[in-house]
């Protein structure tokens, strides 16, 4: 997060905490949110405008069904630690369970994202876990399907490497088979999503327009901490389609930069603005998997 003058700080915290017991609710429209665009002009006080009412609630309005702020974590910077990192065991199982689907994605014609195919493959068990099916250079791993793959066409001391594509394919189920290159394409379907920028009221200027600061989404989801954090992974989990439930007037981004505003720099209601991190973090606990494929058509 980028820091503001403190005396400017001050100075708007000051504004609004004296009158710090009335309560409004934004305006059903992006005009009344704290947040550049509400703001804007001096045209409403920023009093007024920048305080917390449990319409903003996400506990009252948005679903359970996304994902954690350490799940997103994980699938952004978990990785091997070999001389090729890519995604590990932890990062591959959160995909699996974020995602389901019928084919593989770069044999789906529906899907708009570019999808190469590449080793390893792996198997999604539920509840997040994985079993490791080919090796990131085509060697088999050892589990019951390392018999059967060994004696397929062009297999070698146990690597499939030189097996055609579509011969390993057809030994796999698509729904529960992921390779590698599918992981890849929501991984940077995701991260594109979350490659953007929530400004927030960070405070007042001497002629009385709001000052801003920003966030970068994917920043404070591979890096961050407290409710910067958490307001990321609910912006990204409303964003991909993860859950649902945001308040009249607003969209995924005005909201989340309204609730930024209000905690981080104008705590007006210690009862909303303490425990927003937590009502956050808590909140996702009954995360529902999404069609890959349509998310790889989200523009």
């Amino acid at each position: 997060m980028n820091n503001q003058d403190k005396n400017s700080r001050r100075k708007f915290i000051k504004a609004s905490g004296a009158i710090a017991g009335v309560t409004i609710i934004p305006s059903k429209s992006v005009w009344g949110a704290c947040n550049a665009s509400g703001v804007s002009g001096g045209s409403q006080a920023l009093e007024e405008v920048c305080r917390v009412s449990a319409e903003d609630d996400p506990s009252r309005n948005v679903s359970s069904t996304g994902f954690s702020a350490a799940q997103f974590n994980t699938v952004f910077t978990s990785m091997n630690k070999n001389s090729t990192p890519i995604p590990d065991a932890k990062a591959r199982g959160i995909i699996g369970g974020m995602f389901t689907k019928t084919t593989w994605l770069d044999e789906d014609h529906s899907v708009t994202s570019p999808v190469h195919y590449d080793f390893p493959i792996f198997r999604y068990d539920g509840a997040f876990k994985i079993t490791n099916i080919v090796g990131w250079n085509g060697s088999l791993m050892s589990t019951e399907l390392k018999s059967d793959l060994k004696k397929l066409e062009g297999a070698k001391n146990a690597n499939v490497s030189k097996v055609s594509e579509s011969t390993l394919k057809a030994q796999f189920d698509a729904s529960k088979f992921w390779h590698m290159g599918e992981l890849f394409a929501v991984r940077s379907k995701l991260e594109d999503l979350a490659d953007v920028d929530l400004v927030y009221v960070s405070g007042v200027g001497a002629d009385g327009k709001a000052n801003t600061s920003s966030i970068n989404v994917l920043d404070e989801l591979k890096n961050g901490s407290g409710v910067a954090l958490n307001v990321a992974a609910l912006y990204l989990n409303l964003k991909a389609g993860f859950c649902y439930g945001i308040p009249a007037g607003y969209n995924e981004r005005t909201y989340c930069e309204h609730l930024l505003s209000v905690v981080l720099e104008n705590v007006t209601d210690a009862g909303f603005a303490s425990d927003l991190t937590a009502k956050i973090a808590g909140l996702f606990g009954n995360p529902l998997s999404i069609k890959a494929s349509a998310l790889l058509k989200v523009n």
